[in-house]
């Protein structure tokens, strides 16, 4: 809005003005007010990161850090991730100022601000030592607080907040007036003239008429930074709806204070009120709107009546083309009006009726259970016809009966539409929810209200493939999804209740278990996998204690149905709701009816109060493959992901060629959930050695053994926060982390970047990390170990954590965190700081030589960001998605408890954001909140990143270095908006913690890397539950705080499941069973002994053995010489199949070559070739245009015409070849396969098994 000079388009009525109730606080009084210095009016999106300013003052465009914003309607949304950073050049010697901001207030209460200006926190302080203005609309008990301290830059004070003045302050935090959560003007007045400060809410004084201030004002605080939606103190975000924001230089009277909220609170109300531009059915008209009280009257027109809150529309009107009616809302605010005329058009008979089709509502989209299909609305009656899933779904009368398959069915209802003659239809999807399996859903833990019991009382799975079933735990027995976690109270439930949706997806309420509470949880899933906890716990305001027993829904009315059991009262009651959300319930009623409980079978002794829901038989197999183990199933050789178990060499062939032969042959496992994972194999060198090659035809076995990995436990001691990279420049493994303290007295420590490799990760351990007399005090350099950076050559102080080698571009970095202090005291003072590699590797130079490495300092944050790096922050990672290189990290400063950051940077310069800073996550869970005794320690650290198959996992470790500390991930599409935190999904339980090992506890603050196979690694610290303390022998659990070495680094490998997750916690043997790490694959040596064929030359060749000279005239000695030229080639085992074809080809060009001698016909013709027969048999051919008869014993079959004698007539006449002076019906074939007459031999010898081998000739 802009309610420091608009003029509101408003029309007055006359009888308003000459009543002289329009007194002159309305637009014109408004104008009456200077404009102001800072204005935003939020009417338009920023551009980019910029708000315009709208005020006077130059150079005071504000910055919003942070995404997820929104702008609509005047009013810009904050969710909690945002900040908006307001210049304060034009604040510099005003010691008057009136500070006015239009605002909703969706963070509820807390210690959080609207709004501020005053000192940045001051530096090695988490606070604004040197005083402030601030502005929060519902302090920790509700009440508005707007203050001003007395601490001031001339006379700071390290508890800032214990000299806050005006109503709400810290020190009197139940004055002034009770919190609300409507749009409301909250006005401060600082008089730094005259020392005082006064506050309005709604132009109405709050509190004192004044509070007595520092004089001068703001001034008085020196350097000032401003912010919407948060101040200078480390307290989390507030969650806002603002309006309008302006800062006037003076101090505004009480009338001008009035005249800001009567105009802006005028507008708002108008602003509220929004009519169809076209109606087809009554409506309503509201009567209050903002603050403003609302009356209505019809203007002109006759298609639309006004009955009490109602417009009730005359479609006779309408459809006498009347339809445009005027109505005039008059708008009342403490007595004094505005008007403003609204156009509404009436729609015909038919418009109507279409238009109720159109945007006719089933109520749902998705069915488990039968449901109503309405016969009449707003006055059409309604027919249903079932178009497709008639086996899915049937009509009876009003209602759709279901029945449901194993999985999914989407059917069609179409609805037909009828007034009168007029019709209009609509077709609906409805997806009938497939019953394949069935999930239990339960707490587990006791009704007895301890700390313990807060991380087993959550949502737990169970699966069996029968209602009636036996169940099995899934997710290892551990909870799926966590309720968040509440500051006064442990977070637990006592029973939780699944349900469907109106969509389909499954609705979850949990149980409070901290008795007496109305409280529930809420969350909401489609999968079982993927939970939607936004709406987070809320007060219900039902009687009692409420445990949801049951919940039906109607799609008529759209409102769900919930049976309660008051567990403090025991009585049993239902209420209505749409959402399940804070105030959507109705007036609970008492009712007999109980369902009955859920007896539900496998479950842990210690399960609460289970109820079960039946699923698709796809969802099921989903849900289950997700939650279970991954185990090795079997092990099949591959090569470029193809099976390879076997390969041929040639006689003769060298060893390096056999080896060659297993080249890039790799171990593939099979898992249960259908993923793969390829291992190298070491090949038994015997087994290859034994392979002769001068042994032709030979096979031979090599065995194999899967390299699957295996590492020494521990990896590295007492180095925390490990990173492990391999750096392929050099073929090597380097690994760092946070050198350790001995003890809280230790003069080192935490002092130096420390950094060891080798070519392989195993090398990486030293003697001194095996030694079995380890006493826990080595603190020490390892004997492979350089120390390339030690605080003590720089101004940067200790505690020095979190190293890590990095490449960005195409430089090497170390990021690590450093104090800004050199003291003891630095230790909540630190930073991110890089060293960049300055050296050629290519060239040499090592990345373990010191004098190669430069510092760069600390990491910045970008123009305008005032969180980054503004406090205590450290853990520093990089990553690179889409193509752009980003940082990420944990901090405290500015966001409230430790959270994880990510911000754009320019590989080129990487120690400078070039976007502003965005939270990604903060603790929300118990995993994330509570340590090992139950007690707050609310902590996401870590972030280490890894990407597969497009995703980008970002990991980050949680809660306290106990029993407690846990991994688990946010994820996103690699080409994802990675600076939108609502693009990136945040897993709801822990992937790797104490309770999945049985000798270690602490684990967390991970790297990723990959082992000599390509699979990917984590590295990652952990204490030894079992552990020397100072040298003794006995056995106790370590937590030692910082002071204690004792975090080491172990290593294990990472398996992508089926579906994409990151499993953590699979063991050697899940990962690859003992029956099948050995391998077998078969290499034979080729054998070049050849089949040579000779059956068709052989055929040919008895055939015309017995020819005589005496009977040819023409092409005898051609003929003998083809003859005898066949016959030795017969006679020649050497013979290569093309010495066969080719005597073939001459023989039968030598026979096409004879002419017969005068009174024995014509020259040989070919002739087309008979059938063969399946039978043996002699014929006597007799053919045409020759004299000769008899025949060859063989397979004889005539043509279509012949007999079995082969005896034909004329061109059609096929018999046996070459009998006596028979003439050839065939020709001769050039592949040694007869075509023609030889074609009967061959397939005769053949049957009878004729055959003949030789080796082939070599050339």
């Amino acid at each position: 809005m802009g309610f420091w000079r608009r003029t509101i388009g408003f029309t007055v009525g006359a009888a308003t003005l000459a009543a002289g109730l329009l007194v002159p606080m309305t637009a014109s009084a408004a104008d009456a007010i200077a404009q102001p210095l800072i204005h935003y009016s939020f009417n338009t999106a920023p551009s980019g990161a910029t708000i315009a300013n709208e005020g006077t003052a130059a150079a005071s465009d504000a910055t919003l850090s942070g995404s997820g914003a929104s702008v609509a309607d005047g009013q810009i949304t904050l969710n909690g991730s945002q900040t908006i950073s307001v210049p304060t050049t034009a604040l510099a010697n005003q010691k008057d100022v009136t500070v006015s901001i239009w605002l909703k207030n969706n963070f509820g209460n807390g210690n959080t601000a609207a709004t501020y200006i005053g000192a940045p926190q001051t530096s090695g302080s988490s606070y604004p030592t040197k005083g402030y203005w601030l502005l929060n609309p519902a302090n920790p008990n509700g009440y508005t607080k707007s203050v001003m301290t007395t601490a001031t830059a001339a006379n700071p004070n390290g508890n800032p907040w214990g000299t806050e003045v005006g109503p709400g302050a810290t020190n009197a935090d139940t004055t002034g007036v009770k919190a609300t959560d409507d749009m409301a003007l909250y006005t401060t007045v600082i008089n730094g003239t005259d020392g005082t400060m006064t506050f309005y809410r709604d132009g109405q004084k709050v509190g004192n008429d004044t509070y007595a201030i520092p004089s001068g004002g703001l001034t008085a605080y020196g350097d000032l930074v401003a912010y919407i939606a948060k101040s200078a103190y480390p307290d989390a975000n507030s969650k806002l709806v603002v309006d309008d924001y302006a800062i006037y230089n003076n101090a505004l009277s009480a009338d001008d204070v009035a005249a800001l909220y009567t105009s802006g609170a005028f507008e708002q109300a108008v602003n509220a009120v929004s009519l169809p531009k076209t109606a087809t059915v009554d409506f309503a008209l509201p009567a209050t709107a903002g603050k403003a009280a609302v009356s209505w009257v019809v203007k002109s027109g006759s298609a639309i009546t006004i009955d009490g809150g109602a417009a009730k529309v005359n479609r006779a009107a309408a459809d006498a083309g009347n339809g445009e009616v005027t109505l005039t809302a008059t708008f009342t605010i403490d007595g004094q009006t505005q008007t403003r005329d609204y156009t509404v058009t009436v729609a015909d008979s038919q418009a109507t009726l279409d238009d109720l089709a159109k945007n006719y509502d089933l109520g749902l989209s998705a069915a488990a259970a039968d449901f109503t299909l309405p016969t009449e609305d707003s006055g059409a009656k309604i027919t249903w016809q079932v178009v497709d899933g008639a086996n899915a779904i049937a009509i009876d009368g009003d209602t759709a009966r279901i029945t449901r398959a194993k999985d999914d069915v989407t059917a069609k209802l179409k609805a037909t539409f009828t007034v009168d003659a007029k019709t209009s239809s609509k077709t609906f999807d409805v997806r009938v929810i497939g019953e394949g399996g069935h999930l239990a859903v339960y707490p587990r833990g006791t009704d007895t209200a301890t700390k313990e019991n807060s991380r087993s009382q959550a949502v737990n799975l169970a699966a069996a493939d029968k209602a009636d079933g036996t169940f099995t735990p899934l997710n290892n027995g551990q909870p799926v999804v966590y309720p968040q976690y509440d500051n006064k109270t442990y977070a637990r439930m006592a029973s939780v209740l699944t349900f469907r949706m109106a969509d389909g997806s499954v609705g979850i309420l949990g149980e409070d278990a901290n008795k007496p509470s109305n409280w529930m949880w809420f969350f909401t899933t489609k999968d079982f996998i993927h939970f939607d906890t936004s709406a987070a716990k809320f007060s219900t305001g039902l009687t009692g204690s409420p445990r949801p027993l049951n919940v039906t829904y109607d799609n008529v009315s759209k409102l769900y149905t919930l049976t309660y059991r008051d567990t403090v009262g025991g009585k049993t009651y239902t209420t209505t709701t749409k959402d399940f959300l804070a105030g959507s319930y109705s007036t609970a009623k008492e009712t007999t009816a109980t369902p009955a409980a859920a007896t539900v079978k496998g479950l842990q002794d210690d399960a609460m109060n289970p109820t079960t829901l039946a699923v698709s038989a796809k969802d099921y197999d989903a849900v289950v493959k997700h939650y279970s183990r991954v185990v090795n199933t079997t092990v099949t050789l591959t090569r470029d992901g193809a099976k390879k178990d076997s390969a041929t060499v040639k006689a003769g062939a060298s060893a390096d060629d056999v080896k060659a032969a297993l080249d890039g042959v790799k171990a593939t496992a099979a898992y249960t959930d259908g993923s793969t994972k390829s291992f190298n194999v070491n090949w038994n060198a015997d087994d290859v050695k034994a392979v002769d090659t001068s042994k032709k035809g030979r096979k031979y076995t090599i065995t194999g053994t899967v390299n699957q990995p295996t590492y020494n436990s521990p990896l590295v001691r007492e180095r925390a926060d490990p990173d492990m990279t391999y750096v392929p420049e050099t073929g090597e493994y380097y690994l760092t982390g946070s050198y350790p303290m001995c003890n809280n007295n230790d003069p080192q420590g935490y002092d130096r970047v420390v950094l060891r490799h080798a070519k392989t990760i195993n090398g990486l351990t030293t003697e001194q990390d095996k030694d079995a007399d380890y006493d826990g005090h080595d603190c020490k350099v390892a004997d492979n170990e350089t120390t390339i950076w030690d605080e003590a050559d720089s101004s940067f102080g200790r505690y020095i954590w979190a190293p890590e080698l990095e490449k960005i571009g195409d430089s090497y970095y170390i990021l690590f965190t450093a104090s800004l202090t050199d003291n003891d005291k630095g230790v909540w003072n630190i930073r991110p700081v890089m060293l960049k590699f300055t050296g050629d590797l290519k060239a040499g130079d090592s990345l373990t030589d010191k004098t190669k490495w430069t510092l760069l300092g600390r990491v910045k944050a970008a123009d305008g960001d005032n969180i980054a790096f503004s406090g205590f922050s450290l853990d520093m990672t990089h990553f690179t998605a889409n193509g752009k290189d980003y940082l990420a990290w944990a901090q405290t400063a500015g966001v409230g408890d430790s959270s994880i950051l990510v911000g754009q940077i320019d590989p080129n310069d990487p120690t400078q954001l070039i976007s502003h800073e965005v939270v990604l996550t903060k603790p929300e869970y118990v995993w994330e909140k509570q340590n090992q005794t139950g007690g707050d320690t609310r902590v996401n650290e870590g972030p280490a990143v890894i990407k597969h198959d497009g995703k980008v996992y970002l990991f980050f470790s949680n809660a306290a270095v106990d029993t407690s500390y846990c991994l688990s991930y946010l994820t996103i599409d690699e080409d994802g908006d990675i600076l939108n935190p609502d693009a990136w999904y945040k897993n709801k339980y822990p992937m790797l913690g104490a309770s999945d090992f049985t000798d270690r506890m602490g684990t967390g603050h991970n790297s990723f890397s990959v082992d000599e196979n390509g699979n990917p690694v984590i590295v990652y610290h952990a204490r030894l539950n079992a552990e020397p303390v100072d040298g003794s022998s006995g056995n106790q659990l370590i937590n030692g705080g910082l002071w204690d070495p004792r975090r080491h680094a172990f290593i294990k490998t990472v398996h992508f499941a089926a579906d994409g997750t990151p499993v953590l916690n699979q063991t050697a043997g899940e990962e690859l069973k003992d029956a099948n790490k050995t391998v077998t694959f078969t290499i034979t040596v080729e054998d070049d002994t050849v089949t040579v064929n000779k059956a068709d030359l052989q055929k040919a060749y008895d055939a015309v053995k017995d020819y005589r000279a005496a009977d040819y005239k023409a092409g005898w000695n051609a003929f003998v010489a083809a003859r005898d030229a066949a016959a030795k080639v017969l006679a020649d085992a050497a013979a290569s199949q093309d010495d066969v074809n080719g005597a073939l080809d001459a023989l039968d060009a030598a026979v096409s070559g004879l002419k017969k001698a005068d009174g024995n016909g014509g020259a040989v013709t070919p002739k087309p070739d008979p059938e063969p027969s399946d039978k043996p048999g002699s014929g006597s051919g007799n053919g045409s245009g020759g004299s000769g008869n008899g025949g060859v014993s063989g397979n004889g079959a005539g043509g279509a015409d012949a007999n079995a004698n082969g005896n034909a007539g004329g061109a059609d006449a096929n018999g046996d070849q070459y009998g006596g002076n028979e003439q050839k019906s065939g020709s001769l074939s050039k592949t040694g396969v007869a075509v023609g007459a030889v074609a009967l031999a061959a397939v005769a010898l053949a049957g009878a098994g004729v055959a003949f081998t030789l080796r082939r000739r070599r050339v």
